[in-house]
C-alpha cells in the first residue's frame, strides 16, 4: 500500500510540474515594468527606457491599463570624419566625437487589454477610439502570427518553429519561437511579450531594434532574456554614462564578422566576451592591448553582443551586427 501511495504522490508531482508549463498566464494589470533599451547604426536613435502601468482607462465599455514610458533619448549632431559625416550614439560614442546630447523623456504611449478566454491581448494608441491586436497566444507549431501592431505580415512571414516553456517568476510560461526563414530570431513569452520589447516590432535584426533587458513583477526580477543586458535601475541622468562605457568602442559596426574593440585605457585582468542572442558563449578572452581583433566570421549573421569587465566587476555590454 504504502509502495502504491509514493507511486501515486510520485506521477502526481510530474503531472504538476508538466501542467504548469501550458497553463495560459495572462499579463499583469498593476505592479509590472519592462526594462528596454534600443538603437541603430550608426545610432541615431538611441534608448534607454522603461515602461511601466500607470493606472485604467476606460474606452468603448472597455477597460485598458495605461502605459507610461520614461527614459532618455541620446543624439548627436552631424560630426565630420574622413571626409564624410557620423550620427553618433551616447550609449558608445567613438573617440572622435564631441560628448553627445540626451534628452530625458516621460509619456504616455498608449495603452493595452487583454482577452484572456481568447489569450489575445490588444493595443490602443492615444487618441484613437479603436484597438489593434498586439500579442495572440493561441497559436501552435507552424501557425503563421496573424497581423498586428508589432507584426507586418505582407513584409515578414513570421512563423512559430517552436514552443518550449521558460521560468517568469519562478513559473513555467509558454514560450513561442518565431522564425522568418532558416532561424529563430524572436520569442514571444506569455504574460511578458517579445523579447523584443513590448511595442518592439517583429522584424529580423539588422541596423536598428529594441531589446527587452528584464521584466519586473512587483519590482521584483521576474525574468531576464538571454542577451538582455539586465534590469538595473533607469537612472534619468547623462552621468549613468560611467568611465568604462565611455572607453569602449567596436568598429566596424555592422561588420562582416571581423570586429576591433577599441579601448581608451587597460585596467587589471580586463576581459572581453561574445555572446548571441540566445546567450550562447561564443568568445571568452583576456585584452591585453588597446586595440583587440574580435572575429566572428565562423558565426552565422545576425545580433551578437559583446560584454567588457574589469578585475572589479565593472562592465559594459555592446550590441554588434554580423552582417
Amino acid at each position: 500500500m504504502r509502495k502504491t501511495l509514493l507511486l501515486l504522490f510520485f506521477i502526481g508531482c510530474l503531472s504538476n510540474l508538466g501542467a504548469q508549463s501550458w497553463v495560459y498566464h495572462p499579463f499583469p494589470a498593476s505592479d509590472a515594468l519592462w526594462r528596454e533599451s534600443s538603437g541603430d547604426y550608426p545610432c541615431n536613435c538611441c534608448r534607454d527606457y522603461q515602461y511601466s502601468i500607470n493606472g485604467d482607462t476606460v474606452i468603448g465599455g472597455n477597460t485598458y491599463h495605461r502605459l507610461k514610458w520614461s527614459g532618455i533619448f541620446y543624439d548627436s549632431p552631424n560630426v565630420p570624419y574622413v571626409g564624410g559625416s557620423y550620427w553618433g550614439c551616447a550609449s558608445s560614442p567613438p573617440p572622435y566625437m564631441a560628448y553627445l546630447n540626451s534628452t530625458i523623456a516621460s509619456f504616455y504611449p498608449g495603452a493595452f487589454r487583454e482577452d484572456v478566454a481568447n489569450k489575445r491581448i490588444y493595443f490602443i494608441e492615444p487618441g484613437n477610439t479603436t484597438d489593434t491586436l498586439l500579442y495572440d497566444f493561441n497559436l501552435a507549431v507552424g501557425d503563421t502570427l496573424p497581423d498586428s501592431y508589432i507584426s507586418d505580415q505582407s513584409f515578414y512571414h513570421n512563423i512559430v518553429s517552436s514552443i518550449d516553456s521558460v521560468l517568469v517568476g519562478g513559473v513555467y510560461r509558454k514560450r513561442f519561437n518565431i522564425n522568418d526563414g532558416p532561424s529563430t530570431y524572436v520569442s514571444l513569452v506569455e504574460g511578458v511579450g517579445s523579447t523584443f520589447g513590448f511595442l518592439g516590432a517583429l522584424s529580423p535584426p539588422f541596423e536598428s531594434q529594441s531589446v527587452l533587458d528584464c521584466f519586473k513583477l512587483a519590482d521584483t526580477l521576474a525574468y531576464q532574456p538571454s542577451g538582455g543586458l539586465g534590469c538595473s535601475s533607469l537612472a534619468l541622468t547623462v552621468g549613468r554614462l560611467n568611465d568604462l562605457d565611455q572607453a569602449v568602442y567596436v568598429y566596424p559596426n555592422p561588420g562582416t564578422g571581423n570586429f576591433k574593440l577599441s579601448m581608451s585605457f587597460l585596467r587589471e585582468d580586463m576581459r572581453v566576451e561574445a555572446r548571441d542572442v540566445f546567450g550562447k558563449l561564443i568568445l571568452d578572452t583576456k585584452i591585453k592591448n588597446l586595440s583587440t581583433e574580435i572575429d566572428l566570421g565562423s558565426q552565422p549573421a545576425g545580433v551578437y553582443f559583446l560584454k567588457v569587465s574589469d578585475a572589479k566587476g565593472n562592465s559594459v555590454t555592446k550590441k554588434i551586427v554580423k552582417q
